[in-house]
């Protein structure tokens, strides 16, 4: 993982933390202004409960890198391909990630 720096060290970094997102039961895609305000931030959190491989790949399309675990109703191909807990750091921010 290789987030974007802060481009001044006095800006503030931007996190953008989402979880439960249960694709494609509470539809396909995030809504519009979640996705604008995910656009600006320099890493994007998903802590568990994408539930498929879709929207694995539509959480990595929205452009800051992606930190994600699986949840507890992951399909089993989201299981594999995530952890259940990362760390990820970020202007000297070090960061934990599970689902529970």
């Amino acid at each position: 993982l290789s987030p974007r720096r802060a481009p001044d060290r006095e800006a503030a970094v931007r996190i953008a933390v989402i979880a439960d997102t249960h694709f494609p039961r509470r539809g396909s895609v995030l809504p519009e202004a979640c996705r604008a305000r995910i656009a600006g931030a320099d890493l994007l959190v998903h802590a568990g409960d994408l539930a498929d491989m879709a929207a694995l790949a539509h959480l990595r399309g929205l452009g800051p890198p992606l930190v994600a675990v699986h949840g507890n109703v992951d399909e089993p191909a989201v299981r594999a391909a995530l952890p259940a807990a990362a760390e990820a750091e970020l202007d000297g921010l070090r960061l934990a990630v599970v689902h529970d």
